[in-house]
């Protein structure tokens, strides 16, 4: 709670109540190692563990949370998918999927094409906005689809499970549009397109990284701003552009943006190319990490020249 209320009086009580839960739990299981990546459920976890089990925590965000804050005092097991996001951390990048980290996206291009519904030879906006879908970035195509279309632009949009109106009505021009409520081959997607339409967090802006995928970020304005600062280096990389707000001409500013990076004079396949490649390995990073945690009578074999061994 971050107002003062009722639930903020109690908090430490539930606090106290949580670390003693957790603590119970690791004497349960004879956890070896206590793994953390944020957000409320874990500082309770760091602080059960601190003194009694090795800690290792990752941190996905530019900007870090409270839990990983505080947890990175008790440790010196921390890593992070952002450069100096955590005094101190290894950066290793994110956890990737295999099907993500090891994506060809012109290998399969075609194939992922065909698997939508989509033209073969047209350039391609992937319009998503988490697995619920974003209201915003859902009007923002409603708006800007007709255009669009008309322009020789396809879409494949992931609107969420329940945002079946939350799609064009209107009249749209040649190209095709796909909706769907849920898209579970991301692999397949962004191999289909040309850029994208997103949000900006930690693991979209990963994985679009990874394969090569540039996007029109449109960070999530709520939080302490980690989306935003989730999306600049790769902007800064010229690796797509951040488009802060969604209010009423968010529609226009899509359309225009999306029509300049397919249509314009840096071709949307210029940019990809020109994509730094982001860590591939951290799940890997992640293990060795763990190792070295539970090994913690060796505290020198851990750092950045063993990370990527």
């Amino acid at each position: 709670p971050r107002r003062l209320s009722g639930d903020l009086v109690r908090l430490p009580t539930r606090v106290r109540q949580s670390i003693r839960d957790v603590q119970r739990v690791l004497e349960q299981t004879k956890a070896d190692v206590l793994v953390g990546f944020g957000g409320y459920v874990s500082l309770p976890a760091y602080l059960a563990a601190r003194g009694r089990t090795p800690i290792v925590i990752h941190e996905a965000n530019a900007r870090p949370g409270l839990a990983n804050r505080a947890g990175a005092r008790f440790t010196s097991y921390v890593a992070s998918a952002v450069p100096g996001a955590i005094s101190g951390a290894q950066h290793i990048g994110l956890p990737l999927r295999r099907a993500i980290a090891t994506l060809d996206r012109a290998a399969i291009c075609q194939q992922a094409r065909e698997h939508f519904g989509l033209a073969p030879d047209l350039p391609t906006l992937f319009v998503f906005g988490g697995s619920q879908g974003a209201r915003s970035l859902n009007k923002a195509i409603v708006d800007a689809a007709p255009a669009l279309t008309s322009a020789g632009v396809q879409i494949l949009h992931s609107a969420g499970e329940r945002n079946d109106d939350q799609r064009p009505t209107a009249a749209l021009g040649s190209a095709p549009y796909v909706g769907l409520r849920y898209i579970d081959r991301m692999d397949l997607a962004y191999a289909a397109a040309d850029v994208a339409l997103c949000r900006a967090g930690a693991m979209t802006c990963a994985e679009l990284a990874a394969v090569g995928l540039p996007a029109v970020y449109v960070p999530l304005p709520i939080g302490n701003g980690e989306q935003r600062l989730n999306a600049l280096p790769v902007v800064g990389a010229g690796g797509g552009f951040g488009a802060a707000g969604s209010g009423s001409g968010a529609g226009v500013k899509s359309r225009n943006t999306v029509a300049a990076y397919i249509a314009g004079t840096t071709s949307a396949s210029t940019v990809s190319s020109s994509l730094p490649v982001s860590p591939t390995h951290a799940d890997l990073s992640i293990a060795r990490l763990n190792r070295y945690a539970f090994d913690y009578l060796l505290p020198h074999s851990f750092g950045p020249e063993n990370l990527g061994k």
